[in-house]
C-alpha cells in the first residue's frame, strides 16, 4: 500500500532541493554584470580604454571562478529538477500500480 504522507515528503524535500539550488543560481547570475563592471572598472587605470579594460576583466581569475561557479550552480539546479521530475513520476507511477492493484482486486471478486 502506498503512504501518501511519504509520497508528500519525498515531493516537499525535492522540491525544497530544486528551489535552493535554483536560488543560488539565479543568485550567481545576477551577480555576473556587477561583478564584470566592476572589475572593467579597477582595470581601467591600467588598460587605457574600456575595451581593454573588459578583456582584462574578462580574463581574469575572479570572474572566470565566478563564472565556473555559475555554470556548477546551474548544474546543480537542473540536477535537482531532474530529481523533483523523477520523483514525481514515481509518485504517479505508485498511484497508477495502485489503482490497477485494487481494479484487480476488486474484478477477482
Amino acid at each position: 500500500m502506498i503512504d501518501p504522507n511519504k509520497i508528500y515528503l519525498e515531493l516537499v524535500t525535492t522540491g525544497k532541493e530544486w528551489a535552493e539550488a535554483q536560488f543560488l543560481a539565479n543568485q550567481l547570475d545576477d551577480a555576473t554584470k556587477p561583478l564584470l563592471a566592476k572589475l572593467t572598472l579597477d582595470a581601467m587605470p591600467r588598460a587605457g580604454s574600456v575595451a581593454a579594460a573588459e578583456k582584462t576583466a574578462l580574463a581574469s581569475q575572479p570572474y572566470r571562478e565566478h563564472i565556473k561557479a555559475t555554470n556548477e550552480a546551474k548544474r546543480d539546479m537542473l540536477i535537482a529538477k531532474i530529481k523533483y521530475n523523477a520523483t514525481e513520476r514515481l509518485c504517479d507511477l505508485r498511484r497508477t500500480q495502485e489503482s490497477s492493484h485494487r481494479a484487480a482486486m476488486s474484478s477477482a471478486t
